[in-house]
């Protein structure tokens, strides 16, 4: 894989903080003998007085005290922390933003109950308080559990979440795509925590050929969502456009992992131009990071597993597509000896293929040439034919066309003014305009006429007009 590089990011370390418990005793309790508290170290050793116990039998008188003075109790408080060994029995911590207080709750009170809380509820529990002598725990002993409705860290989560939705932080349209094969991969978590080591342990075992860069910051506390902030400016600003950003650590509570329901920070991995990877917790926590990232890993282990592919099973791949492209090869090569072998028996020698030629142009000609003189004798036999059938129809014309002019002519003639003319007749015109006299009135006296005889013209002059 590449390097593993720590970012010269400021590491903000929790200073170490001194828990002091004052305890109160009331005098009137007979668990401790009179002289048993000393003013100073002194005292000690001139008291005649002073009787050391176990710690077993102080513990003993502990919870004694504890069973005699709330012999069952009625407490509401926010369900964490619940673990469910294989026993069946129930482990939980029972708070208030000022306090916690263990909880157990055996199997057969679980069974019996109609209702177990899951994370982040606010419940109310009746039983025992006792104290666990092996570890010198106070818890209180369940028998009974009423739901007291929704818890306040779990309410204040719903409640960001489904505003964060309703303002699209969490749209699947706003998802930035996860390179393939990134080139550095910025981590931001704690680099004392286990996430990093599984982060990186499973990294080692897959592909990777790019750099993983731990970005370290504190996770959880007061102000760690500040840092983690800090440390996305600082990644994005180093950046490149095929790099990606992983948000994790290990699991928790939900007060453990209230630093990623920050508003701020989801605000900014939305605004982050580098595709953001969450894996925060284990795979049953949600937190809203793990909803406003661009791809929700269930832990450390499968953020690695999902940005570095594995390397048997791109072996594997390569494996299979060697055989692949070998079988095809294979096949492409038989395939072209198939077609080189049909081609070279398709393809004749070209002496014989002219011989072919030459032959099938001789018959081609001797066919184009007998159909040629077929079609000439036939088609003088035609023209021959066509010549007598148009003689024959000339003649026939023709001789039709002489009788219809003798008979017209001789129709023409009997109709003629000449035939008229010849029988003694004449026919009287003007000499000015040519008019033909058809009655006297047309004369004037002295008008110059012309009279036509069957042969011949008379020019005249009227002397006279008589109608």
């Amino acid at each position: 894989m590449g390097n593993v590089i720590f970012a010269p990011f400021e590491v903000h370390k929790q200073g170490l903080r001194e828990c002091v418990i004052n305890m109160g005793i009331n005098s009137n309790n007979t668990l401790f003998p009179d002289g048993f508290f000393v003013e100073d170290k002194e005292d000690v050793d001139e008291s005649g007085l002073l009787a050391s116990v176990s710690v077993s039998e102080f513990l003993n008188g502990l919870r004694d005290l504890i069973e005699e003075e709330f012999p069952y109790v009625a407490i509401r408080g926010e369900v964490s922390s619940i673990s469910i060994p294989r026993s069946g029995h129930a482990y939980f911590i029972l708070k208030d933003p000022d306090a916690q207080l263990k909880a157990v709750m055996f199997q057969g009170a679980r069974n019996r109950s109609r209702f177990f809380p899951k994370e982040g509820d606010e419940i109310i529990v009746f039983g025992r308080p006792s104290l666990y002598r092996p570890r010198g725990d106070l818890q209180v002993i369940v028998d009974r559990v009423l739901p007291y409705g929704e818890g306040r860290l779990e309410r204040l989560f719903n409640e960001l979440k489904d505003r964060l939705d309703r303002e699209g932080l969490f749209s699947q349209g706003a998802k930035r795509p996860i390179p393939e094969f990134p080139d550095r991969v910025f981590v931001i978590t704690s680099p004392t925590g286990a996430a990093i080591r599984d982060f990186i342990k499973t990294a080692r075992g897959r592909l990777v050929t790019s750099d993983v860069i731990v970005c370290p910051t504190r996770v959880q506390g007061d102000g760690a969502d500040r840092e983690v902030i800090f440390a996305i400016d600082l990644a994005e600003s180093m950046a490149g456009p095929n790099d990606v950003l992983v948000i994790t650590r290990g699991g928790g509570s939900r007060e453990d992992l209230w630093t990623f329901n920050s508003e701020a920070l989801a605000r900014r991995i939305y605004s982050c131009k580098v595709p953001v990877v969450s894996a925060v917790g284990h795979e049953i926590d949600f937190t809203i990071v793990d909803f406003v990232s661009d791809l929700r890993a269930p832990t450390p282990t499968a953020a690695a597993q999902v940005l570095f592919p594995s390397r048997e099973e791109y072996e594997d791949a390569l494996i299979h597509l060697g055989e692949r492209l070998t079988r095809s090869v294979s096949y492409k090569i038989m395939e072209r000896r198939h077609a080189i072998k049909d081609l070279a028996h398709r393809l004749r020698d070209p002496k014989t293929y002219l011989y072919e030629s030459r032959v099938t142009l001789d018959d081609l000609s001797y066919r184009l040439e007998r159909r040629l003189t077929t079609l000439i004798a036939h088609e003088k036999e035609c023209l021959k034919d066509l010549d007598s059938r148009l003689t024959f129809g000339v003649v026939n014309k023709l001789s039709l066309s002489k009788y219809n002019l003798k008979r017209l002519s001789s129709n023409l003639e009997a109709l003629s003014p000449l035939k008229v003319l010849a029988r003694g007749y004449s026919l009287v015109s003007r000499h000015e305009d040519g008019a033909i006299v058809k009655e006297a009135s047309m004369v004037r006296v002295g008008e110059r006429l012309v009279i036509r005889p069957a042969k011949g013209h008379i020019k005249c002059i009227a002397e006279e007009i008589v109608e």
